[in-house]
């Protein structure tokens, strides 16, 4: 039975596992560790960090925003450095992440150029956004749906949005409140067998911000845990902020990878 060294985050109350190490070669290797990982250890995301490499591969392959900062903490306490640049999995650039405060408490911004982002329907009514590894359909609304309703919501609108063949899809719900922009973010990854109402979600916040760039190129968007995420377009850059806290670390022991199954 493998054992891996794992460490649980929060970025801004998305909890994500890191699995530290290479991950398996084939796609089905990984999503099936990543499995495993999140059944034992109660996260909404896992995938495989590689500290010397300065590298994160999710579990299905896709791009996270929030993984990406959580990876900047990991970096810093593993490091002592505060400024990384790092490649992740479904996004052609590198990121760059800027960290300050200490373990277990930090603040990231992950930093980026975006290629073009097809922006498809209109943001008052049904607009979807492909962004790279990961596409998120916006809905306004005025109240959110609850948990039950999301999750039958989501299902016939990925199937109706043709979303259904994507790595990574969100449904994310949005709305003015109170002078805030909110989300409520339902992201299902196909490969790694998960679909949840987030608590948090960095590309849904940077679909919901590129949506309304014509506003102007600052936004704090809060996210259903009650964190915000800072969001800034400038100079051909996209940077998203907010805070990351370290959860647990240890040791896991995983079941083998079925027979056959190439690592």
């Amino acid at each position: 039975m493998p054992v891996c060294e794992f460490y649980k985050f929060s970025p801004s109350g998305n909890t994500t596992l890191f699995l530290l190490g290479k991950p398996p070669q084939s796609p089905p290797g990984r999503a099936s560790l990543c499995r495993q990982a999140l059944a034992s250890l109660d996260a909404e995301q896992a995938g495989f960090a590689d500290v010397p490499d300065r590298s994160l591969t999710m579990a299905a392959g896709e791009f996270c925003v929030n993984a990406c900062r959580a990876f900047g903490a990991l970096l810093a306490g593993a490091t002592g450095k505060l400024v990384h640049q790092i490649h992740v999995s479904g996004f052609p650039h590198p990121v760059r992440l800027a960290v300050s405060g200490s373990c277990p408490h930090w603040h990231v911004a992950a930093s980026f150029p975006l290629p073009p982002v097809p922006l498809e329907g209109d943001l008052a009514q049904c607009l979807l956004a492909r962004l790279p590894g990961i596409a998120h359909l916006l809905l306004p609304c005025r109240e959110f749906p609850d948990a039950e309703r999301t999750a039958a919501l989501a299902a016939i609108l990925r199937q109706e949005h043709g979303l259904e063949d994507m790595p990574a899809s969100g449904i994310v719900w949005w709305r003015e409140h109170c002078g805030e922009l909110e989300i409520h973010p339902f992201v299902h990854v196909a490969e790694a067998g998960t679909s949840m109402l987030e608590s948090s979600c960095g590309s849904a916040t940077l679909a919901l911000a590129l949506a309304m760039a014509s506003r102007g190129g600052a936004f704090s968007i809060r996210q259903p845990c009650g964190e915000t995420l800072a969001t800034r377009l400038a100079d051909n850059l996209i940077t998203i902020a907010g805070s990351v806290r370290l959860i647990a670390s240890g040791s896991l022991w995983l079941d083998p990878l079925p027979a056959g199954m190439p690592k």
